[in-house]
């Protein structure tokens, strides 16, 4: 349908989107375009900027997923993290505990432990 918009009064898809709904009235009617002219320069202008707004939504739609997959994947190595730490420091409280409960030198006398 483009082509056959363009040869009829040689506008471009750049003119017809480009221009403002009003300018593009105003063009039309300086160029003396018939009213079924200027509804498929109209029914074409719409269906070009769909177009490109599908294109700019799709690629809003892959930044945002991408965002949380990274976002998902920073997450994921801080929760290894902090579960290797836990790990770390119920190694380290075995060892204290241990420690402590071989400590015969002690001058207090026994140690009562609570979890």
């Amino acid at each position: 349908m483009s082509n056959q918009i363009q040869s009829i009064k040689d506008l471009t898809e750049a003119e017809i989107t480009g221009l403002g709904i009003k300018e593009l009235n105003k063009k039309l009617r300086q160029k003396n375009y018939t009213k079924q002219e200027q509804l498929a320069i109209k029914r074409q202008r719409r269906k070009i900027k769909m177009k490109k707004y599908r294109k700019e939504s799709h690629k809003r739609r892959i930044k945002y997923l991408n965002n949380l997959l990274e976002q998902h994947a920073l997450l994921q190595d801080e929760y290894l993290g902090l579960k290797l730490e836990v790990f770390n420091l119920q190694r380290e409280k075995v060892s204290l505990i241990e420690e402590i409960s071989s400590d015969e030198d002690d001058e207090y006398g026994e140690f009562v432990i609570v979890d």
